[in-house]
This record gives structure tokens, sequence and C-alpha cells, in this order.
């Protein structure tokens, strides 16, 4: 699976999600009204290895009006990922529509988002950010997020 978060500008972000070439996702969204890149970051957070327990985290991406619903669920160290489309923010249950459905370890579902995060932070600098994204980009949680993984695969690889 790759992901890919490109062409940030006047509050507005490209996203690509593909598996296997084939193309699930290609549009822009909006920072607003939902803090969609904070709600990510919190996301790969609660679905790392060492986070215990079973969880399930969406993130709402606006592209005004249609909404998608990126949903993680963790039971024990799976986690399956579900993505959605819903034609509007009212996000009715009978009109969302479910595009992807993959399930695998953190490595495979979580670290490509986590790349692509990594990757748009690595183009901008901390200000042109903020101005681009139009809200603050969450770099601090972003940096601990990094921490946290390259931790865990330090320490994972280390117990095998």
């Amino acid at each position: 699976m790759k992901i890919r978060f490109d062409n940030l500008e006047a509050g507005w972000v490209d996203v690509r999600v593909e598996d296997d070439e084939e193309v699930i996702v290609s549009d822009s969204f909006s920072y607003t009204p939902y803090d969609s890149f904070g709600d990510l970051i919190d996301a790969l957070f609660v679905m790392s290895p060492s986070y215990r327990g079973n969880h399930e985290k969406t993130i709402i991406f606006s592209t005004e009006p249609l909404e998608y619903e990126v949903t993680f669920s963790k039971k024990s160290n799976d986690i399956e990922l579900i993505i959605s489309s819903c034609p509007d923010m009212k996000r009715n249950f009978s009109a969302r529509k479910e595009i992807y459905r993959v399930a695998g370890k953190y490595e495979e579902i979580c670290i490509p988002f986590w790349r692509a995060l990594r990757n748009l932070q690595s183009k901008h600098s901390k200000e042109q950010l903020n101005e681009l994204w139009r809200r603050p980009f969450p770099f601090s949680d972003l940096n601990k997020l990094t921490e946290k993984i390259k931790f865990e695969k330090t320490f994972f690889v280390a117990k095998k």
C-alpha cells in the first residue's frame, strides 16, 4: 500500500492511496472542519504494537462535500483498514460506500501513512506548513510518533 500527501496549498492537500498499482483514492481534502492530520497521528499511536488492547479510530477527510472515513481497527497485533466515502458531512450510514478494506500488521497498514506524513513534513519549513495548511501542523505529535516507531522497530527487531 502506498500513501501520498502532496501539493499542499491554501488549506488543501492532495491524497493518493494505492494498492498494487490500483488507485483507491485520488482527491484533495481540506484543513477544515476536521483536524485530519492530528487525528491520523493519534490513530497511528493507538494502533502501535506497544499500545495494548483492541482499539478503533476513525479519521475524516473532507473534500467538501464528499468525505472519506478512514477507520483503523486493532485486534491483538492485527490491524484492519477500511476506507469509505460519504456524499456529505451527514455521513448517512445508508449512503456510505466502502471503497477499500485491507488487514495486516502495523508495518503494512500504518507505516505507509506515517511515511506520507513525514514526506509532507520534509518538503516544507514549519512556518510554510502552518501557513499552507491554514492550521497548526502537528509537528510535535508527529515527531513523538516518529520516535515511538524508531524505538519499537529497534525493540521488536532485537526481541526476535
